[in-house]
């Protein structure tokens, strides 16, 4: 299917190998490590920490604000998410006109195009799951954590980042499939 910024998903189709998706997928793995290798240090800081006491009311209420700034950073970057990457995606968008003109083969453009979208897609979700790390640590340190185990529900936006990822990792059919449901 052609449009007007003579994209072509099927010339894609005929000449893309999985090693031109290395890049994407390296880039893909390294914003999960990076989750991942923090998630480890929370848990370490956790296990490393014997609260002696039962902490103060102020440590809780810090504890709740967070995880209600949390859950409205979550919902705020997920439905951000959802939206923005798509737009680097669209046909007839800025972005994929500038790429248009800048790349020199259409395989180029369509790599240039898919690794913008999954370096946003990934910065949005890694935001909350990082924050989400941030009040496990700082909760840990405190012993809130050890009294309080619902915050242990911070970690959800890591599980949904991570899941995502899994079932999203960048390979030929997933490629193609995202760039024939944007219209390409």
């Amino acid at each position: 299917m052609e449009n007007s910024n003579n994209l072509d998903v099927n010339i894609l189709e005929e000449s893309l190998t999985e090693k031109d998706l290395l890049p994407i997928k390296i880039i893909v793995g390294a914003l999960n490590a990076g989750v991942v290798v923090f998630l480890l240090i929370a848990l370490y800081i956790f296990s490393d920490v014997i609260p002696v006491d039962a902490p103060g009311d102020n440590d809780f209420q810090i504890a709740n604000i967070l995880m209600v700034v949390l859950a409205l950073l979550s919902m705020t970057t997920f439905y951000i998410s959802k939206i923005i990457p798509d737009k680097i995606l669209d046909p007839d968008g800025l972005l994929a006109k500038n790429i248009s003109r800048s790349a020199k083969t259409d395989k180029q453009k369509f790599i240039g195009l898919l690794t913008n979208y999954f370096i946003v897609k990934l910065a949005l979700m890694e935001a909350p799951a990082l924050f989400g790390l941030v009040i496990i640590i700082l909760t840990s340190i405190s012993g809130v954590i050890h009294h309080y185990s619902v915050l242990w529900l911070s970690i959800i936006p890591l599980i949904i980042m991570l899941a995502y990822s899994i079932t999203n990792f960048p390979n030929m059919e997933r490629v193609l499939e995202l760039l024939r449901r944007r219209g390409f």
